[in-house]
């Protein structure tokens, strides 16, 4: 491949209802970076209402480049050989024009699991955004391959 792949930003985002102690519903967002950037991002808090005037908070960090590398490196190493298969055997309906989606698992995630799930509201959605954004999905899918058959560390330029 001589085209390099870059990592602008990592954009994670979650819910937060009344019911729910927020304490765990941070520990849970935080837990999809590794614990040594923990402390060097940025959580923005918003309240917002729901359909029945409920209050729901939205959680939401980003972590940019340089600390993106090390967040998608560690995201990967995290994740389970399933997980990464069904990546690839989804990746049509998870990247576009140069962000990869991914959802987890919020319960999971406050055990500190990383775990994949499409169908749940009880999610973290991630977003890494590509720089310059690699559209080519083909690109995306041979990096993919490359990245989930070893366990090198993710070949990012900084």
């Amino acid at each position: 491949m001589s085209q390099k792949l870059r990592v602008k930003s990592i954009k994670l985002e979650t819910f937060g209802h009344e019911t729910e102690d927020e304490e765990k519903v941070i520990k849970a967002l935080l837990n999809i970076v590794p614990d040594k950037l923990r402390n060097a991002i940025n959580l923005e808090v918003l309240t917002v209402r729901g359909h029945f005037n409920n209050k729901i908070k939205v959680f939401k960090i980003k972590v940019e480049n340089p600390l993106a590398n090390e967040a998608l490196d560690y995201i990967i190493k995290n994740l389970s050989r399933d997980d990464k298969e069904f990546i690839k055997n989804t990746i049509d309906m998870r990247f576009n024009r140069g962000v990869l989606y991914m959802r987890f698992n919020k319960q999971k995630a406050y055990f500190g699991n990383l775990a994949l799930v499409d169908y749940s509201d009880d999610i973290i959605k991630t977003e890494i955004v590509f720089n310059p954004r690699v559209k080519d999905k083909e690109f995306i899918m041979q990096w993919i391959n490359k990245v989930f058959n070893t366990n090198n560390k993710v070949k990012v330029m900084q």
